[in-house]
């Protein structure tokens, strides 16, 4: 969009079901590397879990 020269209004698209789903195909993989380095699998879920809500609540 912006190297076409459109407007992006990242308020708006912020609530959209598109950013949702980005948003949270974002947190899922960021786990798996934070669980790569070792933290313990109830951190790593727990610490996903929240992230996907803080970026991309219900």
């Amino acid at each position: 969009m912006y190297l076409r020269g459109e407007t992006f209004d990242e308020e708006s698209w912020q609530h959209t079901p598109e950013a949702k789903d980005f948003l949270t195909r974002s947190s899922e993989p960021w786990g798996d590397v934070y669980a790569a380095t070792g933290a313990p699998a109830a951190t790593v879920a727990s610490a996903v879990k929240n992230t996907t809500s803080f970026f991309a609540p219900s």
